[in-house]
This record gives C-alpha cells, sequence and structure tokens, in this order.
C-alpha cells in the first residue's frame, strides 16, 4: 500500500517536521469572507478547492478500479447548507458503513471538507480516503498515485496518515 498526503499547500514551505510554515492561508469553509495575503477568500474560490479535491478523489477512485466506497466511523455534526450540492435530505440520510457510488462520494466528501460530518471512506484493502485538520486529504492507495493523477492545483507527498 502507498500512502498520501494530499492539499492545497506547497510543500516547498514545510519545515523538518512535515508543518505548513508558507504564507497565511485559509484552512476551513468557516473562512469565506476573511482576508488572507491581501485578498478575500470568496465562495467561488473555496467551491473551486473544493471541487479539486472531490476531482482528486475521482481520479484516485479510477486508478484503483473502485466505483463505490463505504462512509465509515460516520461522526454528524451541524447542517449547514451554502449551496445545492449538498442537501438536508443527503445529510439527514446517511449512515455509518454505507455504500456509496462515486456521485454519492463527491457529497460525502463536501460535507466533511464543509465539517458538518467526519468519516473515512474505505474500499477493502484498496483504498482509503480520510480529511484530517486544515484541509488534508490523506489517501491509502494499492496503486502509486503522482501528481499525473490529480489537478496541478493541488500537491501530492508521500506521508502516511497521522489518523489511521
Amino acid at each position: 500500500m502507498f500512502f498520501y498526503r494530499i492539499t492545497k499547500y506547497d510543500p516547498n514551505y514545510r519545515d523538518e517536521k512535515g508543518r505548513y510554515v508558507g504564507p497565511e492561508t485559509w484552512t476551513s469553509v468557516s473562512d469565506v469572507g476573511k482576508k488572507y495575503n491581501g485578498s478575500v477568500l470568496t465562495y467561488d474560490e473555496y467551491i473551486f478547492y473544493e471541487t479539486m479535491y472531490i476531482h482528486s478523489i475521482c481520479a484516485i477512485m479510477q486508478l484503483n478500479s473502485v466505483s463505490q466506497m463505504n462512509v465509515v466511523s460516520l461522526e454528524k455534526y451541524d447542517f449547514v447548507s451554502l449551496d445545492d450540492y449538498i442537501t438536508r435530505d443527503e445529510f439527514d440520510t446517511l449512515r455509518n458503513n454505507q455504500r456509496l457510488y462515486k456521485n454519492q462520494l463527491a457529497i460525502v466528501s463536501r460535507m466533511i471538507l464543509r465539517e458538518t460530518i467526519w468519516g473515512k471512506l474505505v474500499e477493502g484493502e484498496k483504498l482509503w480516503i480520510h480529511f484530517g485538520y486544515d484541509y488534508y486529504m490523506y489517501i491509502g492507495s494499492e496503486k502509486e498515485i503522482t501528481a499525473e493523477h490529480i489537478p496541478s492545483t493541488l500537491f501530492i507527498e508521500k506521508c502516511k496518515s497521522p489518523y489511521f
């Protein structure tokens, strides 16, 4: 199994312990409307990055020949709707150990990134995906993942998850 960390953070700005030490940046959906490095984080910019994470998940699933995954260790928090990407019904009906197709995984991943739920996405020993703090995504993959598999706006680093 190969282990990775995928983030929006340039690894050139990491210290010897792997911590990001670059320019201050947003780390959560709750940062929309706040100013970072002279620019306000807009909803559109936030959605752009959220969508890039979803594209990464879809590409990694395809690489591993995975079309469905289970959501496990599910924790639900408060439902907050920013847009039509996630509905109250999708939030309410989501259950631990639920089998999800790719389109459902995109919705669940958005819920996780927006901090309305937390959980891990798993497909046996082939693939697992989960999110840490500050918009970090961790992957365990049967297949090797390279930068060509993810959008160029994100960075991939070999890294074991501190949570798995």
